[in-house]
């Protein structure tokens, strides 16, 4: 999980490798996690989608065997020196996916209400799917993660970076650019990988959730918008969606590989609410061929070995 590296908790997720620091997309927050005696549990990555609706990583709010969040901060700035009371607000509630599996990483999506209401701007939502015309497409990371492994600053700045996309299943994308050593790191979790368009717009396609051992290699995968909106509009009905998306959208080849959607289910009842194994060779499957999907999953499953995005 991609979280701030600071303070006591960290479970060590990645910053922005190699990226540049920003002051665009105002929509894109800082998220500082505490538990009831106000012990920091981490900080994460978050984007507005509604007025009072931040969309995040299931593992960035989520209780775990030593801690319990109590509180939930998100802060409108653009570097967290910079937060007061007048930028930040307090979150009245919290809502990890219901089928989020902390073992396999599925499903690591959650939302946020705001006690108040923001003016905006909202971040897009987008319902197109992954073809596999994108892989080799770059898509936009934002986040107030890490610079490298070793960066323990407590100052986290907002910086964005442009990763290929290098493959996918119906659940999660895998961006990664090992040339170029650019990639998300420590405190990225729950922070937007977006969609570009030739227009300059642009609409949130996935939410990091975790790399491998290192920030330098093996690239971010994230869980992928498309498959949960059901599970966004269950509890948001004033969400924003990319204005020319008809437009956009083309029809994909079916892929039926049994990964977990955001009920946990793929065409068959999985008996539980924990979604798909990743070590399975047939779960999950990228682009419909089953020997890519072993790749996949072989690799997912060392790298939830590895490293999650949470600081």
């Amino acid at each position: 999980m991609f979280l701030f590296p600071s303070l006591a908790l960290a479970a060590a997720p990645p910053p922005i490798i190699n990226g540049e620091t920003t002051t665009d997309y105002p929509e894109v927050v800082a998220l500082y996690i505490t538990d009831s005696t106000g012990r920091q549990g981490g900080m994460c990555t978050g984007s507005l989608i509604s007025p009072t609706w931040v969309l995040t990583a299931a593992h960035c709010v989520s209780d775990t065997r030593d801690f319990e969040v109590d509180a939930v901060y998100v802060m409108f700035v653009n570097t967290t020196n910079d937060a007061d009371n007048g930028n930040t607000k307090l979150a009245r509630d919290w809502i990890p996916n219901p089928n989020y599996s902390d073992s396999t990483g599925y499903n690591d999506i959650a939302l946020i209400e705001l006690r108040t209401e923001m003016d905006g701007p909202f971040m897009p939502l987008t319902e197109i799917g992954l073809r596999q015309k994108d892989v080799d497409t770059d898509f936009r990371i934002v986040g107030f993660g890490a610079t490298s492994d070793n960066d323990s600053s407590t100052n986290a700045k907002k910086r964005v970076v442009d990763v290929p996309l290098a493959d996918y299943d119906t659940s999660l994308m895998h961006t990664e650019d090992n040339a170029d050593d650019q990639n998300a790191c420590h405190g990225d979790s729950g922070g937007p990988v977006m969609r570009l368009y030739e227009d300059g717009t642009y609409s949130v396609a996935g939410i990091v959730d975790f790399g491998g051992p290192s920030c330098m290699r093996d690239g971010t995968y994230s869980a992928r918008v498309d498959t949960y909106m059901d599970f966004i509009g269950d509890h948001v009905d004033d969400y924003t969606l990319w204005a020319a998306a008809e437009e956009e959208e083309e029809e994909e080849e079916p892929v039926d590989t049994g990964t977990p959607d955001d009920t946990g289910s793929a065409g068959e009842d999985t008996g539980g609410d924990e979604g798909g194994d990743p070590a399975s060779p047939l779960s999950p499957g990228i682009c419909g061929t089953e020997s890519s999907a072993g790749l996949f999953a072989a690799a997912l499953a060392g790298l939830m070995v590895g490293r999650r995005r949470q600081g």
